[in-house]
């Protein structure tokens, strides 16, 4: 289910820059909950046929239109269709209550995207903080639907997705929970807050965008943000990077395609070094640092839009798309397959 309007892309003066296409606004319903999402289509000219869709995921506390720098830009340059999730519990997207906010539910709601409205055989996912960690989980979940991965300043390196990034058993208590996300909401809940937080994260204030923070500061308010984040402090830690995207003892990994870490190199939060594990056991990675903090799709538009645009490019013509996915042993009790017999 899901429905769409039109709102018409723009040409710079002049024709100082290439024409955008249409961006696009939808929802479709995961479990009965309604999920948003914003889509860019490439200009006639520039579209390439049979070209895998961009999957962009925003980061905690984000929404869709963290991504106005990049939907129509990337699609231009790329030639394929950009899409933008509203996680639920932001943006457009639905907020209800008495739902576990987690990792699993946001990862089901962009697998739901690919499979209910891109419906393509494969999708590259990009995802900027904790929208990286997200598109991890959903490649190493499904890798044969990924093409490509990228992420962009990525956090939960060990599995922890609470704002504060420590695995605390404390936190998980309910009143603990509560008290923290009390705190972390009354940050997210005004201007200033937003800002203060914002400019711990960009490296550049003159960066930050007034029509980010307004649509941040809504997000914090809607009556299902307390929830949201003690539902994060309760959390058990998930999986880490490792295993996610790199090959085990047995030589069996999650996701073993091409992987593209595009990284502002000021982050303070999540500076490049976190990238050493994967750079030592992932054979596929390639890494980008742009000078940006902790969001280099916003703070520096134009060089991560070139560089994800090129990479995608490269990864299809030198038919990267196609790797061998290991077959990882789960269910000891399924009966044996005549394909494995032999």
């Amino acid at each position: 289910m899901e429905g769409e309007g039109g709102v018409e892309g723009s040409v710079a003066p002049g024709g100082a820059a290439p024409a955008l296409g249409a961006l696009r606004e939808g929802t479709h319903v995961v479990d009965g909950i309604r999920a948003a999402y914003t889509v860019a289509d490439p200009p006639e000219a520039q579209h390439v046929a049979n070209t895998p869709p961009l999957v962009l995921v925003h980061g905690l506390g984000g929404n869709s239109a963290h991504f106005s720098k990049n939907l129509q830009q990337i699609a231009a340059a790329y030639g394929g269709s950009v899409y933008a999730v509203d996680l639920i519990g932001f943006g457009r997207s639905a907020k209800p209550l008495g739902v576990d906010y987690s990792e699993a539910l946001w990862a089901w709601q962009i697998h739901s995207l690919m499979e209910d409205v891109v419906r393509t055989e494969q999708v590259f996912l990009a995802g900027n903080s904790l929208g990286g960690y997200l598109a991890m989980l959903v490649a190493a979940t499904h890798p044969a639907q990924v093409a490509g991965l990228c992420i962009m300043n990525a956090i939960a390196p060990s599995g922890v997705i609470n704002p504060s990034g420590l695995d605390v058993p404390l936190f998980r208590l309910p009143p603990v929970a509560d008290a923290l996300a009390g705190q972390a909401l009354a940050a997210a809940s005004s201007p200033k807050g937003v800002r203060e937080t914002l400019k711990d994260l960009y490296s550049d204030p003159a960066a930050l965008d007034e029509n980010m923070v307004s649509s941040l500061v809504f997000t914090g308010r809607a009556a299902s943000g307390r929830q949201l984040f003690a539902s994060l402090f309760r959390s058990q830690p998930g999986r880490r990077w490792e295993e996610l995207l790199v090959s085990d003892e047995l030589g069996l990994g999650l996701y073993e395609g091409p992987v593209l870490a595009l990284w502002g190199e000021r982050d303070t939060w999540m500076p490049p070094q976190v990238l050493e594990p994967l750079r030592e056991r992932s054979a596929g990675l390639d890494v980008a640092l742009l000078p940006a903090g902790h969001c280099p799709h916003d703070e520096a538009p134009a060089a991560a839009n070139a560089r994800l645009a090129a990479w995608m490019r490269e990864v299809l013509s030198e038919g990267r798309n196609r790797f061998e996915i290991s077959r990882v042993p789960r269910y000891k009790k399924l009966p044996l397959s005549p394909r494995y017999i032999n």
